[in-house]
């Protein structure tokens, strides 16, 4: 409330949304404004109003970070297992009874020689494949838009495998499925419906009407329809040098606009208080005096402004969505009924209009309680309320627009692939019922082979008997569920919507219900709610959700799932700031989960799981050894070459992996949806999985272990550990043998891992065993080690040590051949199979822009 006193007299004014220019906006059609600067910093709306960007973790990282503290906790029993025997055995012989240490000191000796059982590259490696794979979203030229110049962005790439996992798809509708450009199509007046194509009749009573002190003054259906039409909204005209042009905060109120343009009668301008237009191809100017605008919000679903025509005639219009609208107008005939219900069958989006005619003192002394109610320092909002209901009530029905919205290109095709896939496609959306189901089967989110359930409002919103009447409607719905076979819809209006996520046992249910059905139709939702919706489908199901829209009303529904996607559409960009992914186009969906989601994900798990094995595999030979050298502490491998074996021997092959491996074809991918379902269900990254793997690397590391002590058995002479001249070779000449053997074994599993072999992977994988000969050669005769000394010479100029390797490696490997051989000809995966029947196989990279000119124009 605004207080001023000018000349002694103390006046309060309203100060609400119409009297702020919040932050962002832009000043137009004036040279000049005078303000006051209110509520800056922490204060301003966008600050208050913010919600701190919740941190996504993916559900396969989850896993990950469980199976590190796994091996945190393995790697713990080992250290204490270790530290004990090591003191028991210390002490029971006589000349290594002084050498025993603490109990703490044992402990810490093998927690440094046996820490790196825990992959602690594995996040670097993650982070930096995640980075590759993300670019090649952002380059992939198959998500390009070329009528908006838009590519698909990755804002964030921590969740990239979670595109692998979705299992509910949440779906706005308007600007989402639909192209978000609003086109009238036709309207009942007077009982009467009107097609554009045919207005000569409307347009010959507006120009007899549209002559000075009569266009409004007297009461006129027609006449009034169009005023609703062209006053009752927030359109600003802007003129350019193409003419005028409208400035709409919504769609629908354009295309009303452009209907009335299209009867001859061009809006001009508007003011605070007024709102001028004139006859089109003249110089006939009206103005229509503006007494009071009440806006639209997602919880009213109406707007009401008070205009008033000549001296003696002031007229309330109101429009908005029918289930709000039809309670507040005296009579509905069954021929406008059925005109409604037509449009909503037909797939357009309706509105109602209504009018009540006011006497000055009416006015008048709503007015004043509307003033009072607007400077109430508390409850003002519900005070407001208040008086507006008795303004919106006792209203007579001048009519129903009905405006089309047309789906987006490839809308139907994309959903039915999702829905081959196993996802499950949610359609949140505001419109009534009967529009969202006709819409729904436009775009093949409902089909004729599915059983529609329904669950029916109750007799009014609110009450005790209502609630009851929906939860019977909804175990109704159950009971046919559970008699039905084939696939199954379910559909779920605005009223009963707000009694199930009002109780916990009906949200229960109701999540339980749809989870079960290929596809939820929610009508009347309101932007809460959506939020509200994908929370409990988020929390009740277990399973990955994913939220997509285009608009500022989608951004609660994004921040809540647990991926969110954006669509660069009409209405701004905060979904898309507010979004883990965005695309120009719903059809792009496709293409994001089921190829980039797929890959990430299969790359993703198969990166954890070679960490994890390539780990044990080297560093279990350290408690191997331990057995054998009376539980020590003493490390077989030099401590420089140990430490350079995740960051030079068995890094590179990894991330080549982990950033361009496909193990299907992009095309096969496509044509085959069913490949995407080994994600939701976490096919390749689970606990029997990691288990596997684990015993893959014991047995691994044992065979490393195991033939090389095998060969440096003293009775073998010369091969082992006294060589010619009588001299010993060491410890490390044992341990370079299978240091050696495990960097080949870990590198062929990693080329049987890979499902593309490529020039790249190739290069790296050989280039990894050649780096760690040049280093070893290097090494061996620097003076930076006296352990690596000469450790060359006394391994390659030894024919052992060339026959050793290809033993070892062969005895390792050998059972992994054996069991993918025997399973890819006996037991294929769908993978295998798909790509049976896809031959011939080509491997490409896929479509990617990779010029420094489009980076930089994406850039931009």
């Amino acid at each position: 409330t605004l207080v001023t006193s000018i000349g002694g007299v103390t006046q309060h004014s309203e100060v609400g949304h119409s009297q702020f220019l919040l932050r962002g906006s832009q000043l137009r059609n004036t040279k000049w404004a005078l303000g006051l600067v209110m509520f800056v910093g922490k204060e301003t709306k966008i600050v208050l109003n913010s919600r701190k960007q919740p941190h996504k973790v993916s559900r396969l990282e989850k896993m990950i970070n469980r199976c590190l503290w796994q091996s945190f906790a393995t790697l713990f029993i080992m250290c204490v297992v270790g530290a004990l025997l090591n003191i028991t055995t210390h002490q029971k012989i006589w000349y290594l009874s002084d050498t025993s240490t603490d109990w703490v000191g044992a402990w810490v000796t093998y927690l440094l020689l046996l820490n790196n059982l825990i992959p602690l590259s594995l996040y670097v490696t993650l982070e930096m494949c995640r980075m590759v794979q993300a670019l090649f979203i952002r380059w992939d030229l198959d998500m390009y838009n070329t009528e908006t110049d838009q590519f698909a962005m990755a804002r964030t790439s921590s969740l990239n495998e979670e595109l692998g996992q979705v299992k509910f798809v949440l779906s706005d509708k308007t600007g989402t499925l639909t192209q978000n450009i609003m086109e009238f199509k036709k309207c009942s007046i007077k009982e009467r419906v009107i097609d554009v194509a045919n207005l000569s009749a409307v347009k010959e009573h507006v120009s007899s009407r549209l002559v000075p002190s009569a266009e409004f003054h007297q009461p006129d259906e027609v006449m009034d329809f169009i005023a609703n039409c062209l006053l009752n909204g927030t359109v600003v005209p802007e003129i350019t040098a193409n003419g005028v042009e409208y400035q709409a905060a919504s769609p629908d109120e354009k295309a009303l606009l452009m209907f009335v343009k299209s009867l001859g009668i061009d809006f001009i301008a508007r003011t605070p208080d007024t709102v001028h237009f004139r006859v089109s191809g003249t110089s006939r100017e009206f103005t229509v005096e503006m007494l009071r605008v009440i806006e639209f919000t997602s919880d009213r679903k109406r707007m009401s402004v008070v205009c008033r025509f000549g001296p003696n005639r002031i007229v309330v219009f109101c429009k908005g969505a029918d289930n709000v609208m039809m309670e507040r107008i005296v009579t509905v005939s069954d021929v406008t009924q059925q005109h409604l219900d037509g449009f909503a069958e037909d797939g357009l989006r309706t509105l109602v209009l209504a009018k009540r005619e006011l006497s000055e003192l009416e006015f008048e002394n709503w007015n004043r309680e509307y003033v009072e109610a607007s400077i109430s320092l508390t409850d003002r909002d519900e005070n407001i309320a208040t008086v507006v209901a008795e303004l919106e009530k006792d209203m007579e029905l001048l009519g129903v627009t009905a405006i089309e919205d047309r789906l987006q290109d490839g809308v139907a095709s994309t959903i039915s692939t999702l829905q081959d896939a196993g996802i499950k496609v949610w359609v949140l959306t505001g419109d009534k019922e009967q529009t969202a189901v006709n819409i729904a089967y436009s775009c093949k989110l409902l089909t004729s082979r599915m059983h529609l359930l329904k669950i029916e409002n109750g007799p009014s919103t609110e009450g005790v008997e209502s609630q009851l009447a929906v939860q019977k409607s909804l175990q109704r719905a159950m009971e046919q569920f559970e008699s039905l076979t084939g696939p199954c819809a379910l559909v779920i209006g605005g009223e009963a919507l707000w009694h199930v996520l009002g109780a916990a046992h009906l949200t229960t249910d109701f999540i339980g219900l749809g989870s079960k059905m290929v596809s939820v139709i929610c009508c009347r939702v309101s932007p809460l709610q959506k939020a509200q919706i994908t929370r409990f489908v988020k929390k009740l199901s277990g399973q990955t959700t994913l939220s997509i829209g285009d608009g500022a009303n989608d951004v609660p529904m994004i921040l809540s799932a647990h991926v969110g996607v954006g669509i660069i559409g009409n209405e701004g960009m905060q979904a898309v700031q507010a979004s883990d992914y965005s695309i120009a186009q719903f059809r792009f969906l496709t293409r994001l989960l089921l190829v980039h989601g797929h890959w990430s994900y299969r790359r993703v798990a198969k990166i954890a799981l070679y960490c994890f094995y390539k780990s044990s595999v080297l560093f279990m030979i350290q408690f191997w050894f331990a057995i054998f050298n009376l539980w020590s502490g003493q490390s077989l491998f030099e401590r420089w070459t140990q430490a350079a074996y995740n960051l030079l021997f068995s890094s590179m092959p990894v991330i080549i992996f982990g950033c361009v491996d496909q193990d299907v074809p992009a095309a096969t991918l496509l044509s085959v949806p069913h490949l995407y379902a080994i994600g939701p269900v976490d096919g390749l990254f689970n606990y029997p999985t990691h288990f596997v793997w684990l015993c893959r690397g014991l047995y691994q590391s044992l065979i490393a272990f195991i033939v090389p002590l095998t060969i440096f058995n003293p009775d073998w002479g010369q091969s082992g550990l006294t060589a010619e001249d009588g001299r010993s070779r060491g410890l490390f000449v044992m341990g370079l043998y299978s240091y050696t053997s495990i960097i080949f074994i870990v590198t062929i599993r990693m080329l049987l891992l890979q499902r593309s072999h490529t020039t790249l992977n190739w290069i790296f994988c050989v280039g990894s065993i050649v780096v760690w000969f040049v280093f070893n050669a290097v090494y061996s005769h620097l003076d930076w080690s006296p352990d690596a000394i000469y450790l060359m010479d006394y391994t390659w100029n030894n024919i052992c040590f060339w026959l050793c390797i290809p033993l070892t490696v062969v005895i390792a490997l050998l059972p992994d051949f054996t069991c993918e051989s025997y399973l890819q000809l006996f037991q294929p995966t769908p993978v295998d199979v798909a790509l049976e029947r896809h031959a011939p196989r080509q491997i490409r990279p896929g479509r990617y822009r990779v010029s420094l000119r489009n980076s930089l124009r994406t850039a931009k």
